[in-house]
């Protein structure tokens, strides 16, 4: 009998020895992100951007702390890339077969007259243009370069 209860004593004084020790982490920060989208490229946008950070600033929003700002730009076809942004909103807002329908087509066809129109820019301004279009992605900069 005092060896279990000698056995007991020491089982629950190991077990406060070794349970962990209550700690002060670090709180954790939420961090937001906003979306910053736009229909032209990232040299044109490079002042209105900076202003937009610098409004976020002056609010108490400090870049890379508390918030982070993920940019994405329509290059090479910005139209393009906004009717296809436009239509993908359509289809979460209302999401049907048929309006996934229009969204699938829509894509379809927007590829369809962008490959024509690479074709006909390619065979027009030759090199210049597919040195343009080695580094400017189709829709997103960096996706869908010409090879």
């Amino acid at each position: 009998m005092i060896f279990s209860t000698g056995l007991r004593i020491a089982t629950i004084a190991l077990a406060l020895l070794v349970a962990p020790l209550p700690s002060d982490a670090q709180p954790t920060v939420k961090v937001y992100r906003i979306g910053y989208l736009v229909n032209s490229s990232a040299s044109v946008e490079v002042h209105r951007k900076s202003a937009f950070i610098k409004g976020l600033r002056d609010l108490g929003w400090i870049e890379g702390q508390n918030v982070v700002v993920e940019s994405r730009y329509a290059e090479g076809n910005p139209i393009f890339f906004a009717i296809l942004v436009m239509l993908a909103g359509y289809t979460l807002l209302l999401p049907t077969r048929l309006s996934l329908l229009l969204l699938v087509g829509a894509f379809i066809g927007i590829r369809q007259q962008v490959l024509t129109e690479e074709a006909y820019l390619s065979r027009t301004y030759g090199e210049a243009y597919r040195a343009y279009a080695r580094h400017v992605g189709r829709f997103v900069p960096g996706r869908g370069k010409l090879g």
